[in-house]
């Protein structure tokens, strides 16, 4: 078979078997380069999707393409492309520039406007291993967020190798770098950046970042000749108590040999043996963590044989698969530039804060079944549980939780008994289950006529006001506040002229108000309401205490002229299967009704809406009760006509109907 339709072939079942979201991502632009020797040389757009795919989908695609040409296939993903720097083109610039090289194809109907505003794109990839410096306090949140804005700023270095080849990562870059590039990741001001870095000394972030003395060569351009030179790793060092482990258990190996070749023998056959498992599986061995330890298994190795000399090669290359195996066995941490620049600053997040957020969204729950990723975490000790994985007190989380910024990102889940034999069981026990905003919030609304429109750039960035800091412009596009309208002080309520929109939402913690998605195109306008036609849905009332609306002339005019039946339409077309990809099927409804009070979603959705709360809780609780009857054949085949409900909502995963009961039925769902 041609080469390249077996990629197309395999593209195509990516398609059918990955999250859309990832496929548009990561995978849809690759394409073939080469054919050699069983090599297929596959070529990305940059160096992100390049290291994404390499460390979850090489394996995949290379079973594909086997049973696909009946011979054996290896693949190599490379840049096909060198990387641009978006910062440096306009929206023109960018769509020319991709367009005339024949590159991309840009098809600005298929995005909406929280992918032009938020670039989801635009990642910072982390190996998975670095929050456990975190976890067990190696570093601080701060430091973290020092080597995260270095590690960024020499990215654009890390060698990507010639067409066709795999270049080998260095260990650390050096380089000259501005402190406006740090300052613009790490959320610092530039005096608490300058405080960061002061003093004698020139090590950082537990050795991560080293100052050199020299500037090294002129390059002619005076913004980085005369900036400081740095030092960044790429990857994380060794936890003081991973590196303890590691050593307690080379001793107790080699501690059996009598001779150096015996030692050397012992050590590579512990080394070789910790690669084959799963670090989790040999890391919890009890351990009292030193206040100094080596950052790297070979450093560890030298210690325990005693060598100063050369390694011995095989040794060597134990011991860096070892390392290797510990920093891709948790994984990769994916952050948004988006979160780091806008996000985190405008909230004012504190860097705990900030570090929290991003280690529960890594803690967020995962089906590998369905592949999919869901915005909820299971604490097994609660609070307690989430204030251990962000290395706060147990006070200090529970005092963000009353915030209603921080709460509109983390808030607990109210589950009722009955529901599902293990949530009982893990309530029973203490647990929790919470919920962890994936998706980037908006950050203010905009009122068009009676319509909320969300934004999630910052308001009037173009005059945006520096407060603070020395030797800034007064008028800079990334800067927090534009100071005569939207001065905060220290926190949410200590101003007299807080950020209104940032906040109006977000006034009740337990349901915050949530993003307004772009909509889908309603359907011409009925004469008459969905409950003029027949039916109802309950009072308007009644809704909106389920789906509070922050905006009181908004409210207003929802409870005059609003249509209960149109609204609860919209709230399930949300929570179905058709409006999959809608992260707040509220806020779509609240959104629709208030451009139009009367009009409801399709059809299919109005007559539902019509059955009444009564009938749609009975619906939603057969489906809870016995959801494998719905996937078994026989009973399918044999069984009643389905009603409408079960026709649309069958294959809706159960997490999905209860948090739509939740905005359906104020007395909940009791499967009783």
């Amino acid at each position: 078979m041609d080469i390249e339709k077996a990629w197309q072939t395999v593209l195509g079942q990516l398609q059918m078997e990955m999250p859309r979201a990832s496929f548009d991502t990561w995978v849809r632009d690759s394409k073939t380069i080469s054919y050699e020797d069983g090599c297929l040389t596959i070529g990305t757009r940059n160096a992100y999707a390049r290291d994404w795919l390499e460390s979850r989908l090489a394996s995949t695609v290379s079973r594909l393409l086997i049973g696909i040409m009946n011979r054996t296939v290896t693949v190599d993903f490379v840049v096909s492309q060198p990387d641009l720097e978006d910062d440096d083109l306009d929206d023109e610039d960018v769509k020319e520039t991709e367009q005339g090289r024949g590159l991309l194809q840009l098809d600005e109907t298929a995005s909406t406007r929280y992918e032009e505003e938020v670039k989801p794109h635009r990642i910072v990839m982390l190996s998975g291993y670095a929050l456990r410096l975190l976890e067990q306090r190696d570093l601080s949140a701060r430091e973290m967020s020092l080597w995260l804005a270095f590690h960024q700023a020499v990215y654009a270095l890390i060698p990507k190798g010639k067409k066709g080849e795999k270049s080998k990562k260095p260990k650390s870059i050096t380089r000259n770098i501005p402190f406006q590039e740090i300052i613009s990741f790490a959320n610092m001001s530039e005096p608490t950046y300058r405080r960061a870095i002061a003093g004698d000394e020139n090590s950082f972030a537990g050795g991560l970042i080293l100052r050199l003395p020299d500037q090294g060569d002129d390059t002619g351009n005076p913004h980085f000749d005369n900036a400081t030179r740095w030092e960044v790793s790429l990857s994380p060092r060794l936890t003081r108590r991973d590196a303890a482990v590691i050593a307690k258990l080379l001793e107790a190996e080699v501690s059996l040999a009598d001779t150096f070749e015996g030692r050397v023998s012992f050590a590579l056959d512990a080394l070789r043996r910790m690669t084959s498992m799963h670090p989790v599986e040999w890391l919890s061995e009890p351990v009292d963590a030193p206040k100094l330890a080596p950052p790297k298994v070979k450093t560890i190795l030298r210690r325990v044989l005693g060598i100063e000399d050369d390694i011995p090669a095989n040794l060597f290359e134990a011991a860096e698969a070892l390392e290797n195996r510990l920093m891709s066995a948790f994984g990769k941490i994916v952050i948004t530039h988006h979160f780091l620049q806008v996000v985190a600053p405008s909230l004012n997040l504190t860097q705990a804060q900030m570090w929290a957020i991003i280690s529960l969204r890594d803690h967020r729950y995962y089906d590998h079944k369905d592949r999919a990723q869901y915005d909820y975490i299971i604490a097994e000790n609660g609070m307690k549980t989430l204030a251990e994985w962000s290395k706060v007190s147990l006070k200090s989380f529970g005092r963000w939780m009353d915030s209603p910024v921080f709460g509109s990102l983390v808030r607990k889940v109210d589950i009722e008994a009955g529901q599902d034999e293990y949530l009982d069981k893990l309530i029973a026990s203490g647990g929790e289950v919470y919920r962890v905003r994936g998706n980037e919030p908006p950050l203010w609304f905009e009122e068009d006529g009676d319509t909320l429109i969300p934004h999630w750039t910052k308001r009037y960035a173009g005059r945006d006001k520096v407060i603070g800091g020395s030797r800034q412009s007064d008028s800079r596009l990334w800067t927090k506040r534009y100071a005569a309208w939207d001065k905060v002080i220290g926190g949410i309520g200590q101003s007299d002229r807080c950020l209104n929109n940032l906040i109006k939402p977000h006034l009740n913690p337990i349901k915050p108000h949530k993003a307004l998605p772009t909509t889908p195109e309603s359907g011409k306008s009925s004469t008459a309401s969905p409950s003029a036609q027949g039916g109802g849905g309950g009072d308007m009332s009644s809704v909106l205490k389920l789906n509070p609306v922050s905006n009181k002339k908004l409210k207003t005019k929802i409870l005059k002229k609003g249509d209960p039946v149109a609204f609860m339409s919209w709230i399930l077309y949300g929570y179905s299967l058709e409006g999959k990809g809608i992260d707040s099927p509220s806020s779509l409804a609240i959104s629709n009704i208030a451009s139009n009070p009367k009009q409801g979603a399709k059809a299919v959705y109005v007559e539902i809406a019509r059955l009444g709360p009564d009938v749609l809780r009975e619906e939603i609780r057969k489906l809870l009760r016995q959801p494998h009857k719905l996937y078994d054949v026989e009973t399918f085949q044999n069984s009643r006509e389905k009603t409408s409900f079960e026709t649309v909502f069958e294959k809706v995963p159960p997490a999905r109907l209860r948090e739509m009961a939740s905005c359906l039925f104020e007395e909940g769902l009791s499967l009783e």
